[in-house]
């Protein structure tokens, strides 16, 4: 398949119009993972979906599994999942049959050209692409019609890892790939104040205050936020390159041959790599193994001169995580999250004490 037909992208994109209309009726909740994990609802003999399969596999995902995501309508060999926010649509994404090859299709709606996240996909995969560490699917297609940004690409066959020991090998293998991919996109060395928002000091000096809780004294926190707030003001460089923006466990997908592959890339952008690998190593469910499993392959992002030591990066990324501690605890309690919130919020306090002990 050379490209996918713009007549289909068209209708693709016509369906998210069609869809907004359907947003209050009552849609049962799903999970893209069951398509990723389900290689059979494509019959070999038709290159179609088998509808039946699908229904099965639909009727036994878990209502509320994967929150935001929205199985809409099922049309001829194309099936929708879309994400929405306070009603209106973000995303739509499409599993179609097309030259007898099932196609992912991502769409979206309703943003401005130079913001729009779907802009942001396309852009760094084409800056990746052929990249082998990025382990990023093949983009068939993409473009921009009116105020509707799309992307086509293969479909990736497989399961998002789970369990601690799936989630710390698959970071293991992510990690040392994208270790390859950063240095063929590495655009040199950057200072922490050109990569950082101009607020970053004093959001940290306020995410780091002295509030005592159950894991650390309020001298504790008063040592971590002076370490930080040095680290910052000595304004050193650090290696930057294509990142993803977002790695953890549901964008990895681990296919059959025991591959893993990256996907959503809409968070993309060149960026300090420590900040990118700093999240994976925060999901990954063993932060100190997989330091240590990444630890040859990363040594080459730091020691130069006026440059951060690796440890001092990956500070500064989860130091960049706290930094939007108090917007993120007011979304997470707006949806009734904020137990989770906090348990993420004490994991990147124990990494920070890892790290700068």
């Amino acid at each position: 398949m050379n490209g996918v037909p713009e007549a289909m992208l068209l209708a693709g994109a016509a369906a998210v119009r069609r869809v907004e209309r359907t947003v209050a009726a009552d849609i049962p909740v799903t999970s893209s993972r069951y398509l990723h994990a389900q290689r059979a609802l494509w019959r070999t003999d038709t290159g179609q979906l088998d509808t039946d399969r699908l229904a099965d596999v639909l009727a036994r995902a878990r209502p509320g599994d994967a929150e935001g995501e929205v199985e809409l309508e099922l049309l001829s060999a194309v099936v929708r999942l879309g994400k929405f926010s306070r009603g209106q649509t973000i995303k739509v994404r499409s599993y179609l049959a097309l030259d007898d090859q099932p196609v992912s299709l991502k769409v979206w709606r309703g943003f401005d050209e130079r913001t729009s996240p779907g802009r942001r996909e396309r852009l760094v995969r084409a800056q990746i692409a052929g990249i082998d560490g990025y382990r990023s699917p093949r983009v068939l297609a993409d473009g921009r019609i009116d105020d509707i940004d799309y992307l086509a690409e293969t479909v990736i066959y497989g399961r998002h890892p789970s369990g601690p020991a799936e989630r710390l090998n698959a970071a293991a293998d992510v990690g040392t790939a994208l270790c390859d991919g950063y240095r063929a996109t590495m655009t040199g060395l950057r200072r922490l104040s050109a990569t950082t928002h101009p607020a970053f000091r004093d959001r940290i000096d306020a995410a780091l205050g002295p509030e005592p809780n159950r894991d650390w004294t309020p001298e504790t926190l008063a040592r971590l936020r002076d370490r930080v707030l040095r680290l910052i003001d000595q304004d050193r460089r650090l290696p930057v390159a294509v990142t993803h923006g977002d790695l953890v466990a549901t964008n990895i997908i681990r296919s059959p041959d025991g591959r893993h592959h990256l996907v959503d890339w809409e968070h993309g952008r060149t960026g300090p790599v420590a900040f990118d690998l700093v999240k994976l190593i925060l999901t990954s469910g063993d932060p100190a193994r997989l330091l240590d499993a990444l630890s040859a392959t990363t040594r080459g992002f730091a020691g130069r001169r006026r440059c951060y030591s690796w440890e001092e990066q990956l500070a500064l990324g989860i130091a960049q995580f706290l930094s939007w501690s108090e917007a993120g605890r007011r979304s997470a309690a707006a949806v009734g999250r904020l137990h989770r919130y906090e348990a993420e919020h004490r994991a990147r306090l124990r990494l920070l004490v890892m790290l700068l002990p």
